[in-house]
């Protein structure tokens, strides 16, 4: 390969292909140029992409679909556009649902929240009326707590 310098952000490398003539066994497997110059090199005669070269799975996606007819490329189109209208679809329905549940989910806090807050005030004003000396069956009229929760006040 050749490497030339078109300025501080532009580079071009040149590949010579015909001159990479390493075998599948000999790839060093985390170099991934030296895995996309095997499979630029050897594409025409490989059917899938071999195990050890995932990283350069894509590779042979592109191909395929390069080699296509255009009544293919259209079907093709068509299915990957169909597929990302229902993930689309699918992701809304889901982070509409989780916005609505925590929706749910607040009000319920606020109702026993407020729940909570009642409570307490009635257990106060029955503590209060206690000490004032009123009677526990005024104190049970008025608070709506039960005979042992004021004895326990």
């Amino acid at each position: 390969s050749r490497k030339v310098e078109l300025g501080r952000l532009l580079t071009l490398i040149y590949i010579e292909l015909p001159k990479f003539n390493k075998k599948l066994d000999e790839l060093d497997k985390g170099n991934f140029l030296e895995n996309i110059y095997f499979c630029l090199r050897n594409l025409y005669e490989l059917k899938n992409c071999p195990e050890s070269l995932a990283s350069v799975k894509h590779l042979f996606e592109a191909a395929r679909i390069a080699a296509m007819d255009s009544q293919a490329k259209i079907k093709y189109i068509h299915m990957i556009d169909r597929e990302r209208d229902l993930r689309n679809q699918f992701q809304f329905a889901t982070d509409k649902g989780i916005a609505e549940g925590i929706e749910i989910g607040r009000e319920e806090g606020r109702e026993e929240g407020r729940e909570e807050g009642r409570a307490e005030e009635r257990k106060l004003m029955a503590s209060k009326l206690k000490a004032m000396g009123v009677g526990i069956d005024v104190i049970i009229e008025s608070s709506g707590l039960t005979r042992e929760e004021i004895e326990k006040l």
